[in-house]
């Protein structure tokens, strides 16, 4: 049976346990609004945060939870060959111009624009899932984490009109 989100992070006692944990999956994970939510007042009850009364780390800590999540999500739809690449590219910036340059020269710009086209679905399909769920912290949590996945693609798809 494949554990939900919530008992990973509550199963895990620090964000990079819990990365580690939900690499294994390996995306194989329900993220509906539901375990999405659930995560979120997990998450809450462990750094309880209000619009009220803010704590920097905490927010950036959700933040992180949240992009864990995505990335594997995007990953999990791409080739196993490219995983470690794609998941590289969205932990670092500077990474994604090399990488589109070695998904171009080991895929062609064809293939790599079809790998491209599955994780804008993809996040697009979480995004809309995100936007469904109820107005707050959890909700404001996700909205802060999925943002750089945007900028990350523009970059990407840039980085490989280079390349063609």
């Amino acid at each position: 049976m494949v554990k939900t989100l919530t008992e990973i992070f509550t199963e895990s006692g620090t964000i990079d346990d819990f990365r580690k944990n939900v690499m294994q999956h390996e995306g194989r994970f329900p993220f509906d609004v539901d375990d999405m939510t659930g995560l979120g007042n997990a998450y809450l009850k462990r750094y309880p945060d209000s619009f009220e009364n803010r704590n920097s780390e905490h927010v950036l800590l959700g933040y992180e939870l949240v992009r864990i999540c995505i990335t594997e999500k995007l990953v999990a739809s791409c080739e196993e060959k490219i995983q470690a690449k794609i998941r590289k590219m969205f932990g670092s910036i500077p990474c994604i111009d090399p990488c589109a340059k070695e998904l171009i020269s080991d895929m062609g710009y064809e293939a790599s624009c079809m790998v491209l086209g599955e994780m804008s679905r993809v996040l697009d399909d979480i995004k809309f899932t995100i936007e469904t769920m109820k107005p707050g912290v959890v909700k404001e949590r996700y909205i802060g984490g999925i943002s750089k996945f945007y900028n990350i693609i523009y970059l990407l798809k840039m980085s490989m009109e280079k390349y063609k």
